[in-house]
């Protein structure tokens, strides 16, 4: 029997016990919105933009190639990552109780 349960604001629900002395959580719904999984995405996309012109320049030597790798990066990273997180929440492997 969990020691608490609390409920988010978007209403996922978390259920919190102690088993062998270790305090476990284990979550009955995805806890990121839309909202939040596309704000996360475009920052990602960002760090990924700045990180991709970086190795192209060093490893082409050019600006041009290296902006033009980090742009087409950008243009498909957002998309991935969305679907990658969704995928990932519709998993439930590691959230056992």
């Amino acid at each position: 029997m969990p020691d608490f349960v609390n409920q988010n604001r978007n209403g996922a629900t978390a259920r919190a016990g102690t088993v062998c002395g270790q305090t476990e959580t284990t979550w009955t719904a995805a806890l990121d919105s839309p909202r939040r999984t596309l704000v996360k995405s475009l920052l990602w996309t960002l760090i990924g933009l700045v990180t991709m012109g970086l190795v192209g320049f060093a490893f082409t030597g050019s600006l041009a190639s290296g902006g033009g790798m980090a742009a087409i990066n950008a243009l498909i990273g957002p998309a991935m990552y969305a679907l990658y997180e969704r995928l990932w929440a519709a998993i439930p492997w590691g959230r056992d109780a």
